[in-house]
C-alpha cells in the first residue's frame, strides 16, 4: 500500500535521484545497477510515488542539464581557430534523459493527482 504523497518525499526523492544520475555518470553500467537497486529500495522504504517522481526528475534533469552543459562547452571549444570538439552519442543520451524526466513528471502528476483524492476523501469524512 501507498502512504500519502508529501513535498517531502518527492525532495528526498528528487535528491537520492540526483546523487544515482551523478553516479551513473561517473561510473558507467555498475553504477546504474547499483543505483537502480538503491533506488528500488529507498521506494520500497517511502512507498511514495512523489518519491519515485523525485527519483526519475533528478535522474533525468541532471542528465540533461549536464549534457546540455558539456555539448555547450564544446561548442565554444570549437568556436576558437583549429579547435575540434565533438560530443559522440549526445543526441540518443539526451532523448533518453527527456524520456527519463518526463517519466518524473507525469509521476509527478499522479500523485498530486492521488494526494487530491485523498484529501477530498479526507474532508467528506
Amino acid at each position: 500500500m501507498l502512504r500519502s504523497e508529501r513535498w517531502p518525499s518527492w525532495g528526498v526523492g528528487l535528491a537520492f535521484g540526483a546523487a544515482a544520475g551523478f553516479m551513473v555518470l561517473l561510473g558507467g553500467a555498475p553504477f546504474l545497477a547499483l543505483s537502480v537497486g538503491f533506488l528500488a529500495l529507498a521506494f520500497v522504504a517511502a512507498r511514495s510515488l512523489a518519491f519515485l517522481s523525485g527519483a526519475f526528475i533528478g535522474v533525468g534533469g541532471l542528465w540533461v542539464a549536464l549534457t546540455v552543459r558539456a555539448q555547450l562547452a564544446c561548442d565554444a571549444f570549437d568556436a576558437a581557430p583549429n579547435q575540434g570538439c565533438q560530443g559522440f552519442g549526445v543526441g540518443q543520451f539526451l532523448v533518453v534523459s527527456a524520456v527519463v524526466l518526463g517519466l518524473g513528471l507525469l509521476l509527478g502528476v499522479l500523485a498530486w493527482r492521488r494526494r487530491a483524492g485523498q484529501l477530498s476523501s479526507q474532508t467528506e469524512s
